[in-house]
């Protein structure tokens, strides 16, 4: 699925180091996709709300750049 996503110009890859309130810092990269830059906006948001930092506020998502991969 990643692979049409990329081949449609509807993959967005972020890559970025978080830093979570207990000075954690998770070096990962992040991906969200969707038929358009607000649907792969949520589905990042989605994630950063799961796994390994879920319940951490996301201190820098308000600057984290999309962009095509």
């Amino acid at each position: 699925m990643a692979e049409s996503l990329r081949e449609s110009g509807r993959f967005f890859a972020i890559p970025d180091v978080l830093k979570v309130p207990a000075g954690v810092s998770v070096d990962m990269e992040l991906v969200g996709w969707g038929a358009t830059e607000e649907e792969a906006r949520e589905t990042l948001r989605d994630k950063l709300r799961s796994g390994p930092l879920e319940g951490c506020e996301i201190l820098v998502e308000e600057n984290l750049s999309y962009k095509f991969a």
